[in-house]
């Protein structure tokens, strides 16, 4: 009778013991989830969309390069850029020993020819996916022994596109530059005088606050730690922002987080400032209001042309009329403007030996619309919106090869069933950046036979 009681008492208290681990295990699980979920979502994402202006879920592992005052990423990792709902983006980031950052291509071939493309996200392929789908690694398939290299920016605007090639090309040996240039974001940012994200400082700047800036997901590469918990690193965060002995005794086994004491928010909005104090020295070259008329600049000065912007639905694609769609007047301002500044950065481009390519990429309208007196919109027709990309294509000179995909996509468009364009974001689907890299290639192949670009 009392083994029987010792073996009752002893399962007792092994059951106990067990539901106690298992209520532990649970318990600390569920911590563990909900500081993973704080650290990586909630505080770095709302950074990242601060960041870049953009919707972009999670920017891994960005690095910034003293050498080179370059904003780029670390290399040998697959980085998700956008996450919209409709797609997201997975692009392995191949590392440059020029630029010592990683960048968004599949490294340099030796090849006869070499183009460097400068854009924002339709340069960069944002909707592709993957980067073997993007334009610009398709076009390289598709021309004859060129290696394109791709140092677009998500976000830059035309000043930016300028400046990045300004600060890069003295790294690569070329011959011609590839703008990617968009119908629609391109053309509205590019009446303003200065870029919409600061993606470039002073060397000296840089090398103050590169540990700032250089961070990891899960804060400060918390998983390359012999302690990897999530919650630990949230008490230790607690602890040093109230108790100064705690931030001496833990600040090496848990660095700060980037929501503490300097915020990539907070740096963005101080490089913002002295990128304006500086402008008038430091962005001279760049600065768009050296080639915007009195009469247009008087027009941004008492206008919001983005908050005037009207979405509608046409074909079942969100569309974005812009105010000069409907005013004729204001889209020959704008696309003078515009057509002075590609001109000179042309004339610049030809003055180092190299040769200038265009990409123009046209809205989901002008690709979609049947005919072009059709009705987007109001009194608003499909010629409306394709008026400031043709004219602008008339403004430049027969030196600068404009790429222009429109007849291929409507074409594509008309011949599938696979949408070329998302329906709600901007941006080409795989298929349609498959259509623009053809013929990006093969027009490119002609640049070459016709131009007599040569590399250097």
């Amino acid at each position: 009778m009392v083994s029987t009681d010792k073996t009752s008492s002893a399962k007792s208290t092994v059951f106990w013991l067990l539901l106690t681990a298992i209520t532990l295990a649970v318990f600390i699980a569920i911590l563990e989830l909900g500081s993973w979920y704080i650290w990586t979502h909630v505080l770095r994402a709302n950074d990242y969309v601060k960041l870049y202006g953009e919707r972009m879920a999670s920017i891994d592992r960005l690095l910034v390069n003293p050498e080179t005052e370059a904003i780029g990423y670390e290399a040998g990792t697959t980085v998700v850029t956008y996450n919209t709902g409709e797609f997201v983006d997975r692009f392995p980031v191949w590392f440059s020993p020029e630029l010592g950052v990683g960048i968004f291509d599949d490294g340099i071939d030796d090849t006869t020819h070499r183009a460097l493309v400068i854009g924002d996200s339709f340069g960069r392929g944002v909707g592709a996916t993957t980067l073997a789908k993007n334009w610009v690694e398709t076009a390289e398939r598709q021309a004859n022994n060129t290696d394109i290299l791709n140092l677009s920016f998500v976000g830059s605007g035309l000043a930016g596109y300028i400046d990045t090639y300004k600060r890069y090309a003295r790294y690569f040996q070329h011959d011609t530059v590839i703008l990617s240039f968009d119908a629609d974001s391109d053309f509205i940012d590019s009446a303003y005088s200065k870029n919409r994200l600061v993606l470039f400082q002073s060397a000296d700047d840089l090398k103050r606050r590169a540990i700032a800036l250089n961070y990891d997901e899960g804060c400060n590469r918390l998983q390359n730690r012999w302690l990897k918990s999530w919650t630990l690193h949230a008490v230790s965060e607690v602890l040093r922002r109230r108790y100064e002995w705690a931030n001496v005794a833990l600040r090496d086994v848990f660095p700060p987080c980037p929501s503490s004491a300097e915020p990539p928010v907070a740096i963005l909005r101080e490089r913002e400032a002295a990128a304006e104090e500086a402008k008038s020295h430091m962005q001279a070259e760049t600065n768009l209001l050296n080639f915007v008329s009195d009469e247009l600049r008087e027009i941004l000065a008492n206008r919001d042309l983005g908050g005037e912007s009207a979405e509608v639905r046409y074909n079942g694609f969100r569309i974005l009329v812009r105010p000069y769609h409907r005013d004729r007047h204001l889209a020959d301002l704008m696309t003078d403007s515009i057509a002075e500044r590609l001109l000179a950065f042309a004339d610049e481009v030809g003055k180092l030996g190299k040769c200038l390519v265009i990409v123009m990429h046209p809205t989901k309208a002008e690709v979609y619309a049947p005919k072009s007196d059709d009705i987007v919109t109001g009194e608003v027709t499909a010629a409306d919106i394709r008026y400031p990309f043709d004219r602008l294509k008339g403004l430049l000179s027969s030196d600068i090869t404009v790429i222009d995909p429109t007849t291929a996509l409507h074409e594509a468009a008309q011949a599938t069933q696979d949408r070329l364009y998302y329906a709600v974001d901007m941006h080409y689907t795989p298929a349609g950046y498959a259509v623009v890299g053809k013929i990006a290639g093969e027009e490119l192949t002609s640049h070459y036979a016709r131009s007599g670009c040569s590399p250097e």
